[in-house]
């Protein structure tokens, strides 16, 4: 691609020189803020902003998430072809133009746009790269999630204004160069979820059936469960199970204590792996030995989402620094004669143990459910001789090491391709070549 004859300084460093006859306008003198609410009528449907799309349709996981009508009508209106604004996620992309109509919540902001910005011109530029920098250099706050960008400083937020003809020129490559590039990246995704799938159905083959195909069958005499090699066992998990412990989450007003101590975060568990790092740092008088994770470790959720509750893992290895259990977890002791942990680690990801999980799961809400040790203890297990048990985790962990190992390939693969888009994107819009 050419470069632009000639090129003159934005004023901004982080945006750097654009094209000399492209216009430069701040902020506020090309976007109108609009302050029209729900009132009588709830228009449209409730909108989010994404990161990675822009303005879309909120989806609900839960139907008790849905405001009610009388909580909207104080929710700002979206029109189609008006500038949607989170200023407290700008520095993740929070904006984007609206092609659909609908409403927000108060604290976003919706402008109309001026006639001399194309809407789609509009919602490349503004999302670009170079944009997000100059958002997140100006935001403010005292804690991190809680940053934001003050009005006035928005407002002189520098905006480039190419002649119409390039503006269309510019939508029209990006609108193809991005759908390609997502389109990519969409088989990539869809490869990587084929892959767990694959590895879900293994892993459950394995833990069910075991590794002999030719080794003689039995009615388990449970309908659910079906035929099991005939020499396993099969009993509530009350058998196998020496002890539960719940650990304990203490109130913590320094989040930043440098102690060296910690309090493990439910995401330290996820998908039976022990996640080295996700932890909340807590003063050393708060620390109890008694709950400390050590390696050889079963742990499993005692409180989460339907879909995430009881997820379990295997700690390999000690972690890095000492890290208790928090309430929110549980450490399960098995007969060592009779259980290994690893196997174990498996068998509690397949859909047995997994459809018993479903029907015990009890909250508040259907957002947060838990499982008490008594329905932990209940669940039925089936349970190979421990040499058996021991030949199907290691088999199972080869077997997941070589597939996450493809599906870390593929994810390095996705997010060189979101970086080109992001590149692709940051030069049309700055004029850094001619399009």
């Amino acid at each position: 691609m050419r470069r632009h004859e000639s090129y003159k300084s934005s004023g901004e460093k982080w945006l750097g020189d654009v094209p000399s006859h492209w216009e430069i306008l701040p902020f506020k003198a090309l976007f109108t803020m609009s302050n029209e609410k729900n009132d009588k009528d709830i228009i449209g449907e409730m909108l989010s902003v994404s990161g990675y799309r822009g303005i879309e349709v909120k989806q609900y996981e839960f139907e008790e998430q849905k405001r009610t009508d009388k909580e909207l009508k104080d929710y700002r209106v979206v029109r189609p072809g008006q500038l949607v604004v989170n200023t407290m996620w700008l520095n993740y992309a929070g904006l984007g133009v609206s092609s659909h109509e609908g409403y927000v919540s108060p604290a976003y902001r919706s402008y109309w746009l001026d006639s001399r910005l194309r809407p789609q011109y509009a919602h490349y530029l503004l999302r670009s790269h170079p944009y997000i920098q100059g958002y997140t250099g100006q935001m403010q706050g005292i804690r991190p999630n809680s940053l934001q960008i003050k009005n006035s400083d928005f407002n002189k937020i520098p905006v480039l204004i190419p002649p119409h003809s390039e503006q269309d020129r510019i939508v029209n490559f990006l609108d193809q160069k991005t759908a390609e590039i997502d389109a990519a990246i969409a088989k990539k995704q869809r490869l990587i979820e084929l892959l767990q799938e694959q590895k879900s159905i293994l892993i459950n083959q394995a833990v069910t059936l075991g590794l002999n195909p030719n080794v003689a069958m039995r009615d388990s005499g449970i309908e659910w469960i079906g035929e099991v090699p005939a020499h396993w066992e099969i009993a509530a998990n009350r058998r196998f199970i020496k002890k539960i412990v719940q650990g304990s989450s203490p109130a913590i007003d320094n989040l930043n204590d440098e102690s060296g101590f910690a309090v493990a975060k439910i995401s330290v568990v996820k998908a039976g792996q022990y996640i080295d790092g996700e932890v909340k740092p807590i003063p050393r008088k708060l620390y109890r030995m008694e709950y400390q994770i050590r390696a050889g470790d079963f742990l499993l959720t005692r409180g989460n989402t339907p879909e995430l509750v009881a997820d379990v893992c295997y700690v390999e290895n000690s972690p890095s620094s000492p890290v208790m259990l928090s309430d929110l977890i549980y450490r399960l002791t098995f007969n060592a004669e009779k259980v290994d942990g690893r196997y174990m680690r498996y068998f509690f990801q397949c859909p047995i143990i997994r459809n018993q999980v479903r029907i015990n799961a009890r909250g508040s809400s259907s957002t947060m459910v838990k499982v008490s040790q008594e329905h932990i203890k209940s669940w039925i297990v089936i349970c190979p001789p421990i040499y058996e048990q021991v030949a199907i985790a290691n088999y199972l962990s080869e077997l997941e090491s070589k597939i996450n190992e493809v599906i870390r390939m593929t994810t390095n693969q996705i997010d060189k391709l979101v970086e080109f888009r992001v590149g692709v994107v940051s030069m049309a819009v700055t004029g850094f070549y001619r399009i």
